[in-house]
This record gives structure tokens, C-alpha cells and sequence, in this order.
């Protein structure tokens, strides 16, 4: 008899390699993951004089992948020895910042030998950057107001967390887009600020920690590496990257899913009081099968 089956044995099992998803995938400790699938659908209902029910025809497929985990996977670290630069100076009591990275899409699904039946994408080429920090207004120091008309950016640091020699940081020049001041009696008075990246984000790797997005084989510590576009390879069988993820295991029987996917989407959180947490989001871009 079925029964009805909980996470405890899912796991992503296989990640083609020499991909960024492998290397990002190999640092995090991923708790969690979601397959979102769905199907065109169109309503082909005819004109046929009275009424009646809507007769609907299926379309292709697409589909995302999210998930979430910690870093490093080897031993998580808590946030406390993050921080934030800006324009060279330490900002006083940041209580947390994020990160948001989009790789963005093209969809360029065509005719082939075989027809589709998944819709077909690629990275298109350029990513943008930014997100969020929160400080706490100090009484000796102005407050920074947002970019100034005609800025290309300032040179911004966010520390992910301190090594002993080399600390892991990204790094980039950022507009500040906007900022909220709030104060209320009795309450600290906090600077909520969002920011834009401009230009090239930079890793520079920390102690002992393997990158999040570079060949750890072509990486050390303190080595800074700009990111670029999403990998991915359409000459292959499978295309690249290619991911097993299996949702149950147990007696020889699997449930597992196989598709293609490249990094859609990446968010970095870094406060005090929590693990460094990472999440994500793939775009599947090739044909979808599951056992």
C-alpha cells in the first residue's frame, strides 16, 4: 500500500560539474528545495451557437526550481562578523544586509527535428545587483542621504563574514536608492536603506571557504573574482547544467526528478543573530522527466 512520504530522504544528487550551479550547490548546506512546473493552456472553445463548457488545449511546459540553505556547508556560520563598507569607512551598527542578484532570462524556444515541449531559455547576457541594509542612527554622525544627481556609484564592501587572514566580502560600486528614517519615542532610530549595484560585483574569496560562484579549483583566499552570466551549455546531452533531484529513496525504489537548469536568481542575507543564509532560484530550460 502507498503511503504518503515526508523530506527526511530527499536530496539533490547530481549536478553536472564545472557549472557554477555545482559549485554554489557543493558550499551550501541546502535545506530545502521547490519544483515549479506548469503548462500552457488555451481556450479553444468553438462557436457553436449555444452554450456550453470551455474546451481547453495544453501547451508547453516551464518550470523554475527554488531552494534555500546555509553557507558554509562544511560547519554554517552565524552572521556576526559581517559588515558593510561604504565609500571606505566601516558603517557604524548595521544590524543585517541582503543581497539580490538576477541573472535574467530570454526565452528562445524554436522549431526542431522533434517538436518542444518545453518552453526553451538562456541567460540573457547581463545581471543586476543590489538590496538592502539596516543601520542605527548615531548621534555624532550625519546621516548618508541617497545617491546624488549624476552618481555612478560609490565603492561599497559587504563582508559576508571576517577571516583571520582574508574575509569573504562582495564588492562593488552601489547606488543608494532610497532610505527610511524612522523615529519613534522611546525607540531606536533606525536607517533603513535599499542600494543599486553599478557595474562588475566582485568575490573575493575568505579563509579555508570555498566561493559561491567560482571554480574553488581556480580560486584561493583573498583571490577577488568578478561574477559573470549563469553557465550553461546547449550542445550537450543533457544540456548543462543537468540536475537529479530525488524526493524519495527507500528498498531500491526512486522518485526523483531530471531536468536542465541555470541560475536564475541568488539572495545573500547576513545579520548578527542568524546563520548565513542563501537562496535561490533556477530556471529549467530543457526537457523535464521524473520516475
Amino acid at each position: 500500500m502507498a503511503i504518503p512520504i515526508t523530506g527526511s530522504t530527499a536530496t539533490v544528487v547530481s549536478v553536472s560539474a564545472s557549472t557554477d550551479v555545482k559549485y554554489l550547490f557543493d558550499v551550501l548546506k541546502i535545506s530545502e528545495v521547490g519544483i515549479n512546473l506548469e503548462a500552457d493552456e488555451f481556450d479553444i472553445s468553438e462557436l457553436s451557437g449555444s452554450g456550453s463548457a470551455v474546451e481547453r488545449l495544453s501547451g508547453l511546459r516551464s518550470g523554475t526550481m527554488s531552494f534555500s540553505g546555509f553557507y558554509p556547508k562544511s560547519a554554517p556560520k552565524m552572521g556576526n562578523t559581517g559588515l558593510v563598507t561604504y565609500s571606505g569607512s566601516a558603517v557604524a551598527y548595521v544590524a543585517d544586509w541582503t543581497m539580490d542578484v538576477d541573472f535574467g532570462e530570454t526565452e528562445i524556444t524554436s522549431f526542431a527535428a522533434t517538436g518542444p515541449t518545453v518552453k526553451q531559455y538562456i541567460p540573457n547576457g547581463i545581471f543586476t545587483w543590489g538590496g538592502s541594509f539596516n543601520a542605527h542612527a548615531l548621534d555624532d554622525t550625519a546621516v548618508t542621504l541617497p545617491a546624488s544627481v549624476g552618481s555612478t556609484g560609490t565603492a561599497a564592501i559587504f563582508q559576508i563574514f571576517k577571516g583571520t587572514t582574508n574575509n569573504h566580502t562582495l564588492n562593488g560600486n552601489v547606488l543608494l536608492k532610497s532610505l527610511g528614517h524612522s523615529v519613534r519615542k522611546a525607540d531606536k532610530q533606525v536607517l533603513a536603506y535599499s542600494y543599486s549595484g553599478s557595474g562588475a560585483l566582485t568575490e573575493t574569496e575568505g579563509d579555508s571557504y570555498d566561493p559561491l560562484r567560482v571554480d574553488p579549483a581556480s580560486s584561493s583566499a583573498g583571490t577577488a573574482t568578478a561574477w559573470g552570466i549563469p553557465s550553461y551549455d546547449l550542445s550537450t546531452s543533457p544540456m548543462k547544467p543537468s540536475i537529479v533531484v530525488k524526493t524519495y529513496e527507500a528498498g531500491g525504489t526512486d522518485r526523483q526528478y531530471t531536468f536542465s537548469a541555470f541560475l536564475k536568481s541568488l539572495n545573500i542575507s547576513v545579520s548578527p543573530g542568524n546563520p548565513i543564509a542563501i537562496s535561490g532560484t533556477l530556471r529549467i530550460f530543457n526537457a523535464i522527466s521524473n520516475t
